[in-house]
């Protein structure tokens, strides 16, 4: 570094009013500008404003710029920069350098966002002191710093001060005060900061008896037991059990009516994953990285119990992310079942009167302590494919994060996005960036539906967010979308629905940095269902898309959605449905009626079934493919008569391929039909029949399905491609939930680039239904953006 002593005796003194949007606050920004503006002798101020951070900076123009290219190069961790406006500024400096209090933006009616850092995972420091005997915060449970610590989950208003969180009921003691005081400290404006004598205070409840101490040796004794504790985490109340007991894990699951859907793991640090798990360095990193997601690994063997993840090869682990968390783990030394304390269908529980009087009759214990939760916060959930994360759940460690939009959006209007009806969310969008809330859940009952109408409120409040478009799903049942013609109703303000499909491939589009005006690309969108124009149920879908429009170029043949959502609950329904499509029923039981599941079959009412599919009686047209991997997997047996959770028929047959190596692939022929190029199934359908008869294995006809689904993506891509005139950049972007799926899109990618083809897919917005939220907001804004343009209208 320049000496700027020398550079300011050459200089004049120049004034410069610096504002630093991104995420910028609780990731100890100023007292890192701070820091160097005072090694560098320089005269002003620093302060929140509004959600940015506000410098008024006095220097010579060289010293001014080492400064910024310092600041630049040396960023907190966990900080962002995605803005920094510079002007001019007048008056006389101050003597010295100072931090100055938070203060709300000049102009009162600008529609602010949030620039508030999300809760970050107990940094190694932190750790350190944890189990130093000799240190003030020796297994103190609340430990956490500038670079750590809960930050969303304790906010009650912007900005981020210790006022403005419910830390506001422990005023800092002397040795606290001190720190936060002091700006070579670590803990130098540390609003979230605690110790034993100024922090919150840590209780056990056993049988209805309140333990101020030994909680920890209390809780962990209790776990070690076989007792099922419940424990106040950063961001919910949690459920934690041990993982090699089968008889809690099986009380677990009756407590949580959670009959076959896999649960969590919790490790104080990686190596203790290596008994029972693979991991990548991309994985360890995305385990050790502050947003400490569940990350889904492979299983080594099977040293825990077998009720964990029924049927799956992958288990998801998380790390320690507390104090808390690292204190109970190291007594237990070894893997815990970590899960949200709610029921099915009940959002997690948060509110401590509320908790314990749910879990005081459920659990064996409860550890709690007095720092309320603000907002609620699930664990999110993530995977690595081709080293690239994937968010499956976005929460913890990653909300209210902004996403920043492509170029052409500067000027894009306040706009409210409701989302979908299942893995719902929210998203505000404006002033160049969105932010996309939690997963809430799917709203399909009251206390769901209540849990989504507070979030509504929240977080808006907490943004400020005043909206000028509402945008919503164009199903008109769902509950989301009844609430925004709701408040379109009593406001005034203009709701444009987007359609499913269009709102997932727009999502895609705009994560991965696509300019508001680029040409369209295709985009396959492949999940469960959604409404689409034509009035059918879509979920197989080749779309050309931009952000205004899209137009329908091919699909999977439709099929029966035989009982309506019964199907998506029964998979032999599903399975019926493709076969009757595929191949009839006199046939099917000539040629394979050896097979268990035409046995199977013929049990059910097949003539009033088929006549059902025939008329369209409560079967209703569909092009899913969630429900193709539902008709595939009750083939095998996987799951034949009932599902127990979402996405299980297709998590399973996945982990049924991902045992394979077999390179074949069934045909799926690329057709042409009247309303556009459709991929067709009954070849497949027929060697998957005759692979059943010779009893080939269910492994290797699990992996022929994904390898022959992934070669006809990029075969019907590379038809499409040269018939579509509009289409001319060859790129193709992957959404929808069926994506989820780690080996479908690997091979998906590999043939498609094989092919020549620049893919886009998901990252930290996840291409299920939670993603559509920002895919509608993206939309509306674009098409507000581009009213007047004159573009040709694409939607078909």
């Amino acid at each position: 570094m320049n000496s700027p002593a020398a550079l300011s005796k050459t200089q004049a003194l120049a004034g410069e009013c610096i504002r630093l949007s991104g995420l910028v606050q609780g990731v100890g920004m100023r007292p890192s500008i701070y820091r160097l503006a005072t090694e560098l002798q320089l005269r002003g101020d620093v302060a929140n404003c509004g959600a940015d951070v506000l410098i008024q900076i006095w220097a010579p123009a060289p010293v001014l710029e080492l400064f910024l290219e310092t600041l630049f190069s040396h960023l907190p961790p966990g900080s962002r920069i995605d803005q920094c406006e510079r002007q001019a500024l007048v008056g006389h400096p101050p003597n010295k350098f100072l931090i100055q209090d938070s203060r709300p933006r000049s102009n009162s009616g600008e529609v602010h966002r949030s620039g508030i850092i999300p809760d970050r995972a107990i940094c190694e420091q932190c750790i350190a002191e944890l189990f130093q005997s000799d240190n003030r915060r020796y297994h103190h449970p609340f430990s956490n710093c500038t670079s750590c610590g809960p930050r969303f989950s304790i906010l009650k208003a912007q900005t981020w001060e210790r006022s403005n969180t419910s830390m506001q009921s422990f005023p800092l003691c002397s040795d606290c005060q001190l720190e936060f005081n002091s700006p070579l400290d670590r803990r130098f404006q540390a609003h979230a900061t605690a110790c034993p004598k100024c922090g919150p205070t840590l209780r056990y409840r056993q049988n209805t008896v309140d333990h101020q101490s030994d909680v920890i040796a209390l809780a962990a004794a209790d776990i070690l037991a076989g007792k099922i504790v419940a424990i106040q985490g950063q961001g919910c109340f949690q459920l934690a059990c041990h993982a090699r007991n089968e008889a809690a894990i099986a009380r677990l699951r009756k407590l949580k009516q959670r009959a076959q859907k896999p649960f969590a793991l919790m490790v104080e640090s990686p190596t203790d994953i290596d008994p029972y798990a693979y991991y990548s360095a991309a994985e360890q990193q995305l385990l050790e990285s502050p947003a400490a997601p569940i990350v889904l690994l492979k299983t080594k063997m099977d040293l825990l119990a077998s009720e964990i993840a029924p049927g799956l090869q992958d288990l998801g682990f998380m790390l320690a992310n507390t104090a808390l968390h690292h204190l109970i783990l190291t007594v237990i030394k070894g893997p815990i079942v970590l899960t949200s304390a709610n029921t099915s269908a009940q959002p997690p529980l948060y509110k401590l009167d509320q908790a314990l009087q749910v879990l005081d009759s459920l659990c064996d214990g409860i550890v709690f302590h007095d720092r309320a939760i603000t907002h609620r916060l699930d664990d999110s959930v993530a995977q690595l494919v081709n080293d690239v994360p994937r968010l499956l759940r976005r929460a913890r460690g990653y909300v209210p994060a902004a996403t920043a939009l492509p170029p052409g959006f500067e000027q894009c209007p306040p706009t409210l996005a409701f989302g979908g009806h299942y893995k719902s969310s929210l998203c505000l969008l404006s002033d160049r960036h969105a932010v996309l809330s939690a997963w809430i859940g799917d709203l399909n009952s009251p206390a769901q539906c209540e849990d989504y109408q507070q979030q509504l409120i929240d977080f808006s409040a907490m943004n400020h967010f005043k909206p000028e478009l509402l945008t919503c799903d164009q199903h008109p049942d769902y509950f989301s979308s009844t609430q925004a013609a709701e408040l379109a109703s009593e406001t005034g303000m203009k709701l444009e629905p987007v359609w499913h499909h269009h709102a997932h491939a727009a999502a895609c589009l705009a994560e991965n940095g696509r300019a508001l005006q680029s040409q369209p690309v295709l985009a396959v969108v492949f999940d469960g269902n959604g409404l689409g124009p034509d009035g059918t149920i879509w979920g197989g879908e080749f779309l050309l898309v931009d952000y205004q429009r899209f137009q329908r170029l091919g699909h999977i043949t439709q099929f029966p959605l035989l009982g309506g959502e019964s199907a998506a609950q029964q998979p032999w329904r599903s399975l019926l449905a493709q076969l009757h499509t595929s191949l009839s029923w006199s046939s099917l039981v000539d040629e394979f009626s050896d097979l268990a599941i035409i046995k199977l079959l013929a049990a059910k009412p097949i003539r009033t079934l088929e006549g059902m599919m025939t008329s369209h009686t409560n079967s209703p047209l569909c092009s899913s493919v969630g429900r193709l991997f539902d008709a595939v997997a009750a083939a095998l047996e996987i799951c034949f008569e009932k599902l127990s959770y979402e996405g299980e028929a297709a998590m399973k047959l996945q982990a049924l391929a991902q045992q394979s190596i077999d390179q074949g692939s069934y045909p799926i022929a690329v057709v042409d039909s009247i309303d556009g190029s459709q991929l067709a199934f009954s070849t497949m359908w027929q060697a998957l029949l005759n692979d059943l008869l010779k009893g080939a294995a269910h492994t290797d006809i699990a992996r022929r399905f994904h390898n022959g689904l992934a070669n006809a993506i990029s075969a019907m891509a590379a038809q499409l491609f040269q018939q579509t005139t509009d289409w001319q950049e060859p790129t193709v972007a992957l959404s929808g939930g069926v994506f989820q799926n780690a080996l479908l899109l690997k091979l998906t990618i590999k043939s498609l680039e094989a092919r020549g083809f620049t893919v886009l897919s998901h990252s930290l917005i996840p291409a299920n239904d939670s993603g559509l939220a920002f895919g509608q907001a993206v939309v509306t804004a674009a098409r507000s953006l581009t009213a007047n343009t004159g573009m040709n209208d694409l939607c078909a």
